[in-house]
């Protein structure tokens, strides 16, 4: 319980119920069980919440010893010790009292327990701060902060700290504030929760890259530091200032408020060198503690390092690019746990000198995936100097092998379908516009599916933004994809012609032509053009075409051509029956005077074997009537005679017949001429074969 007590029940408790060496409470008042010989008090039970124990107290006797007597300090949540402006802190050497830490604090005491509080006090601990010591720090020091006007909830405090450097403040050494409530011998103390007295110009810590580099070579700091620190500065041993550098550019603060510098200097000086860092508010005096950084420098090794690739697939290869000093022969490449991946030795294929230095050009597979953090080394021999370099990438095992779109073009609005196939460990594709915006995340459940190391995606999206579009899948076990994507191209139209052609290549003179013309949903009119320019034909969407999940409308009309030759017609489209909005296309086919004029099977389904019968119209001159198979090949003719064919007119009919023997979906080609030699004009005819 950690309730302050009523002040009657705590005296009685003093007076009364007191814990003694023999684990007896005094028995005075108390009621107790008699023994013949001795009279026994009450033995109390405590449950207290260590997290709320500051700190004990030796009332009596010797530390650790039988009879000694203690008493707690424990943490009032109601009384708050509060640091009101930047302490100020001094070093100080006195020929009398020696060298010492001088603090004079701001402070305040708030809360509604505030007026309990009887003094303000300090905590030295050899580690920061934790609610019920789970860190187990130590107390360096404890004192009363001295209040010279006398102690008020208000004022200005100061402490006087010997025995300590203030470049270890903040390392070494934490000092907090605490407001108290001091009571007697045996009563609890109560005090507010320690506050941080901090030193604002500290080096936290400094660390070097690289264990050891090799002359002349750069080695790379980082430094961390209270956010104050404008300038770092480098010292060499003996005490020079070698280099400076100001916050910006080289630093950035932290959410936790630190500043955290990367810097670098070349190193010239071979050896085992412990470099000293120092922080300050100028280019030239260091107000902060001293940081040494150790490191070795070689005269013979490696002397910088890169990898072409930032990012490289699994199992691919990496390319290393290494420089070296002209008498290292041997390069080495190390994974992170140390083990030699590869050895190279120096010859022309693979490395060249250029004065003092050898560049090395050499590559290696990277089967293991991840952040790659692998070490290169040289030397003369296959043994390399210490000196080494850390070349970092990442190896993905999650990639987009293959991307293609089912629609070449689609409507605006339209829904283009997607098949996409990456590596089976992809858990989430995702799809980018041109800017490289996100577009879309699917995950795979639902829309893939898995074989061996393939997973395979089959996904829609409508496609609102017209024109030539290219977008990129890329795939990830997370929502963020490897860089590994691939491209799709199609094109997003709207109020366009997309594509149109002709039933036949070539038909006879005022027979019936078949074209098949796809354009987007928003074409309502479709138009045919004579060579000249003059409207021949107009059909309206409804009862003529039919629209697709892509927005594409496809188009299935018939129009009879009447004037022979080369023929060039021409497609547009509209939104009304005679006003084009669209493109043009133009279909190509030729127009005879003589030939087929129409074809048709007296059976739509027939047995392999059996006979089919065809009736076709000729114009009246055609004596010669010619069957070819889909591959073009001549299967059959006929020559007119009165059992084949009847003229009426300008039309030859033909009713003749042919055994079919090959089975499945047959498309027959009739053409027909005067003698031997047919005309271009032709005509199919569709059946099935069982």
């Amino acid at each position: 319980n950690t309730e302050k007590p009523d002040p009657e029940d705590l005296e009685a408790c003093n007076n009364y119920g007191r814990v003694g060496s023999s684990d007896l409470v005094g028995d005075l008042n108390v009621k107790y069980l008699r023994h013949p010989n001795y009279s026994y008090g009450v033995c109390p039970a405590f449950n207290v919440d260590r997290s709320s124990i500051l700190f004990s107290s030796l009332v009596s006797g010797e530390a650790g010893r039988n009879d000694a007597e203690y008493k707690l300090t424990l943490i009032d949540r109601n009384m708050r010790a509060e640091i009101t402006s930047e302490p100020t802190l001094q070093s100080v050497t006195s020929p009398f009292t020696g060298s010492f830490i001088y603090v004079t604090v701001p402070y305040r005491v708030s809360g509604s327990n505030a007026s309990d509080a009887t003094q303000l006090s300090y905590l030295i601990l050899d580690k920061e701060y934790t609610p019920g010591n789970s860190n187990k720090a130590n107390v360096l020091r404890y004192g009363k902060v001295n209040t010279s006007d006398g102690f008020s909830t208000t004022g200005t405090g100061s402490i006087t700290i010997p025995n300590k450097k203030l470049s270890e403040w903040g390392i070494s050494y934490f000092v907090y504030l605490i407001a108290e409530d001091v009571n007697g011998t045996y009563e609890t103390d109560y005090a507010s929760a320690p506050v941080l007295l901090e030193n604002k110009r500290t080096i936290h810590s400094v660390n070097a890259k690289y264990s050891s580099i090799t002359k002349s070579a750069t080695q790379e700091f980082t430094a961390v530091t209270t956010s104050d620190v404008k300038y770092l500065m480098l010292y060499a041993e003996g005490g020079n200032l070698v280099k400076n550098w100001a916050a910006s550019g080289n630093s950035t603060v932290s959410s936790g408020g630190k500043r955290i510098w990367n810097v670098s200097q070349a190193i010239g000086t071979t050896g085992d060198r412990k470099l000293v860092f120092k922080g300050g508010t100028t280019n030239t005096t260091p107000v902060t503690n001293a940081v040494t950084v150790s490191f070795k420098v070689e005269s013979t090794g490696i002397i910088s390092a890169s990898v072409k690739n930032a990012t490289i697939k699994k199992g691919g290869t990496q390319e290393f690019t290494a420089r070296t000093t002209s008498d290292a022969t041997y390069l080495m490449l190390y994974a992170e746990g140390g083990n030699l991946v590869k050895t190279w030795t120096a010859n022309s294929s693979n490395s060249k000198v250029s004065g003092n230095e050898r560049i090395w050009t050499v590559s290696q597979s990277i089967s293991s995936a991840g952040n790659r953090n692998l070490i290169l080394k040289a030397g003369k021999s296959p043994t390399p100097t210490s000196a080494q370099r850390i070349v970092t990438f990442t190896v993905e095992d999650t990639w987009v092998n293959e991307a293609s779109a089912t629609y070449a073009t689609i409507g605006k609005g339209g829904t283009q379908t997607f098949t996409v196939k990456t590596t089976s460990t992809a858990q989430n594709l995702m799809l980018y516009a041109e800017g490289g915006n996100l577009v879309k995340t699917w995950p795979a459940s639902g829309n893939s599916t898995v074989s061996g190391d393939v997973r395979t995606w089959t996904v829609n999206l409508a496609i609102g933004t017209a024109g030539n579009r290219e977008l990129t899948f890329k795939a990830g076990k997370t929502t963020t994809p490897s860089p590994f994507g691939k491209s799709v191209k199609f094109t997003v139209a709207e109020k366009k012609i997309v594509s149109a052609s002709a039933k036949y290549s070539a038909i006879t003179k005022t027979s019936m032509q078949g074209f098949t013309v796809t354009t987007t949903a928003d074409v309502k009119y479709l138009m045919l053009y004579a060579e000249g320019g003059n409207l021949v034909k107009s059909w309206a969407a409804s009862g003529y075409s039919t629209v697709a999940e892509n927005n594409i409308r496809t188009w299935n009309v018939i129009q009879e051509i009447g004037t022979a030759g080369d023929r060039k017609l021409v497609f547009k489209g509209g939104t009304t029956g005679n006003t084009a909005v669209t493109n043009a296309l133009t279909v190509s086919f030729k127009v005879v005077n003589s030939g087929v004029l129409t074809v048709s099977a007296k059976n739509a389904t027939m047995n392999s074997g059996t006979t089919q019968t065809f009736t076709v119209t000729t114009t009246a001159d055609c004596n010669y009537l010619a069957e070819y198979a889909e591959n073009g090949n001549l299967v059959t003719n006929w020559k007119a005679n009165s059992s084949n064919s009847k003229v009426d007119g300008n039309v030859r009919t033909w009713t003749v017949t042919q055994t079919i023997g090959t089975a499945g979906k047959r498309t027959l080609m009739f053409k027909a001429g005067s003698g031997t030699t047919v005309t271009a004009a032709e005509r199919s005819v569709s059946f099935t074969v069982n």
